[in-house]
């Protein structure tokens, strides 16, 4: 009982979420309809909200810190809970919600990063620097990260393809870079990885190429002939075979997909 009093300022703090020196019953609602369902707990939100009128002393429809002591004392009497046992989960539930918020800063962080070397990487993909990006510069530079990632990358080829069929908003079979930044959005999700990693990888392949001097970028060495010369012939040919294959098992799917309508 002790241990649970001494706690009781700290979890008045975090309940109290607009810092107002009191809990209303909207902050009570929030926290403990979590710990109930968290916990399994055989009481319900309406009896919190009965325990909280009954310790409301002033008739305010609010807590202040002597009438939440009430409250808990109240509740895990109900719950069937000692009250260090209450605190112990309000305080385990906070430091998952704390935790939560981290990860959460931490993909806004990634989203904000990607999207803003996004166009970088686009200009880079853009060999021909039409504007676009056509089918095969972008199952090249996927092509990349499939085969340095080829253990944990389980996205096809094929499923590249249709993802850029997705986002192809005008049906040219290209991508501009409205439509590239959604089809590296939905390949981030399919492959789990955060897309600034991506967009940083692809970045980082084309500086280590560009400071070799061999110019490579993401397709290969440029060869007088204007094929990749790091492939060689036979390895353009190959590379080629891949994405045609690629693009026959997208079309067999969605020709039998308009069979099945």
């Amino acid at each position: 009982m002790a241990k649970g009093w001494q706690e009781m300022p700290l979890l008045f703090d975090i309940m109290d979420n607009d810092n107002s020196g009191t809990i209303d019953r909207k902050e009570l609602t929030t926290t403990m309809s979590g710990l109930i369902k968290d916990n399994g707990l055989n009481v319900s939100i309406g009896d919190c909200h009965a325990i909280m009128s009954e310790v409301d002393l002033n008739r305010d429809n609010q807590l202040d810190r002597r009438e939440f002591g009430c409250f808990l004392s109240r509740f895990s009497l109900a719950a069937d809970l000692s009250l260090a046992e209450v605190t112990y989960y309000l305080k385990k539930q906070n430091e998952e919600l704390e935790a939560q918020r981290k990860r959460s800063a931490l993909d806004i962080h990634s989203l904000e990063k990607g999207w803003a070397d996004m166009p970088r990487l686009f200009a880079l993909w853009d060999k021909d620097s039409d504007g676009t990006l056509s089918r095969e510069e972008i199952a090249l530079g996927i092509n990349r990260w499939r085969s340095i990632h080829r253990e944990e990358c389980k996205i096809t080829l094929a499923e590249c393809l249709q993802l850029m069929d997705e986002v192809d908003v005008d049906g040219n079979r290209t991508l501009d870079q409205m439509e590239f930044g959604a089809f590296l959005a939905r390949f981030s999700l399919a492959t789990g990885a955060k897309l600034d990693e991506l967009t940083s990888f692809f970045l980082e392949q084309y500086r280590d190429d560009d400071e070799s001097g061999e110019r490579r970028g993401l397709f290969g060495r440029q060869g007088s002939a204007g094929g990749p010369k790091g492939q060689g012939f036979f390895g353009s040919l190959i590379s080629k075979a891949n994405i045609g294959l690629a693009e026959e098992s997208v079309e067999t799917q969605r020709s039998q997909r308009d069979l099945g309508r």
